[in-house]
């Protein structure tokens, strides 16, 4: 009897382990489709904006031009003051000591580090993992291809341009001002706009749309800003190329997730599931994020969430 036991109990786990294998291939193609489909709803959606959407998208890219008028100023007295304590703060995030973290984010290990995480969800049979390897994937594959098409229309030097001179290297500061059409082909003219901001913060939007994780949004918003803000204190690009690579993050993380999240509510509904309250609605509620309230003590700020 505890001998048919046994072999009942290994057939068991044998045809779950089978049915586990089927399965995956099956979640493999399902998620690459919608990664694909994600992708050309990022680059249509400018065709299906409200005009209320360009408007804000007007107002965020006038402040910008704003900004980008202060940009050499910017970037000389990040040269002439790396030891300020604000820049000191960002170095666990920069260059030389945070490596791991510029790579990871926006770097050559952005696009294998959201695969691999995709593939832990695949092979632990984790809807919500593999959602969030591909959801970072497909957002910044959107901005990626759009970058390199900009790259090739346009190009502007990088606050810390390296070229050759009389067959020697030299190094000397970079001319925000000048735009050159057609773009330029060495990476020291791809200062327009910062991709490392765009990755980071696509993944970020992605993740706290697709699970709305309360208060530990803020901490995830403070290591994007960080990290973006991280490439204008290594010289690589300026500050309005910083904030228009975190818009445009923005705006392919929050339209990646919000298509995420209806995925999640269709899978649930599918199994006659009731969606737990975590965050599988396609919206915050009005009252979550930052929010300034007048008190008798002054201003307050601070982030509320509903959740």
């Amino acid at each position: 009897m505890r001998r048919m036991l046994q072999l009942g109990a290994g057939a068991v786990l044998l045809h779950a382990g089978r049915l586990s294998a089927q399965s995956i291939p099956k979640d493999f193609v399902t998620d690459v489709r919608a990664g694909v489909s994600d992708v050309f709803a990022v680059w249509g959606a400018p065709f299906h904006a409200s005009g209320r959407d360009y408007a804000i998208s007007a107002a965020a890219l006038g402040m910008t031009g704003v900004l980008a008028l202060s940009d050499a100023n910017i970037a000389r007295w990040v040269r002439r003051h790396p030891d300020d304590p604000f820049l000191r703060a960002l170095r666990p995030l920069r260059e030389g000591q945070g490596d791991y973290f510029v790579k990871a984010t926006g770097g050559s290990g952005h696009t294998p580090g959201a695969f691999g995480v995709y593939t832990v969800g695949l092979l632990v049979r984790s809807p919500a993992i593999r959602d969030v390897g591909m959801g970072c994937l497909a957002a910044a594959e959107a901005h990626t291809i759009f970058r390199q098409v900009v790259y090739a229309a346009v190009s502007r030097e990088r606050p810390l341009y390296r070229e050759t001179v009389n067959d020697s290297l030299i190094e000397r500061e970079g001319r925000p001002y000048e735009v050159h059409v057609p773009g330029q082909t060495t990476p020291y003219d791809n200062s327009f706009f910062s991709g490392h901001a765009a990755s980071v913060f696509s993944c970020v939007t992605f993740v706290n749309a697709r699970f709305h994780l309360s208060y530990v949004e803020p901490v995830l918003w403070a290591v994007a800003a960080a990290l973006s803000v991280g490439r204008a204190a290594d010289q690589h690009h300026y500050a309005s190329d910083v904030v228009v690579g975190s818009l445009i993050g923005f705006a392919a993380g929050k339209l990646v997730g919000d298509r995420s999240v209806r995925r999640a509510d269709r899978r649930a509904n599918a199994k006659n599931m009731i969606v737990p309250d975590t965050g599988h609605s396609s919206t915050h509620s009005w009252q979550d994020g930052i929010y300034v309230s007048r008190q008798h003590t002054g201003l307050v700020l601070g982030w509320r969430t509903s959740r």
